[in-house]
């Protein structure tokens, strides 16, 4: 997207809406700067770290899942079903078939996807993946 500048008062603000209309100028927030001798802030660098700790931990649990050596949380039924403790269940479990006498194990294998590991540590599956695919190819 091509950055647009506006003139107000004389003075380029930078934009990166494409129409006037919607601009919101990109003006720096002057309570923020530092004063000389004042320790600066690190929230966005400790925030990507909380969250590089949430993948990590999303891998480790994807990968042993994958290779059946963890399981998901849950429990079976009298005719052998599998079902999900309410731990386990996210929002992306309700479009899977629930389970049959034929197809006893369809949450069990959605609950060792990537979809819903990512969902229950709130990463992005693309981010998993990428990341589960470079974890194993270390080992």
């Amino acid at each position: 997207m091509e950055a647009i500048a506006l003139a107000i008062s004389n003075q380029k603000i930078g934009c990166t809406s494409l129409t006037a209309s919607v601009c919101q100028p990109i003006v720096p927030n002057v309570e923020n700067i530092p004063v000389p001798g004042e320790s600066l802030s690190v929230g966005p660098v400790a925030s990507q770290a909380a969250s590089d700790d949430g993948l990590d931990k999303a891998v480790k649990v994807y990968l042993q899942r994958k290779s059946r050596s963890a399981h998901p949380e849950g429990s079976f039924d009298s005719a052998r079903r599998w079902y999900p403790c309410a731990s386990e269940k996210c929002s992306n479990c309700d479009s899977i078939r629930s389970p049959s006498r034929s197809y006893p194990f369809s949450l069990m294998t959605h609950c060792r996807s990537v979809d819903h590991v990512a969902e229950l540590f709130g990463v992005d599956p693309l981010e998993l993946k990428r990341a589960a695919r470079k974890e194993s190819k270390q080992c």
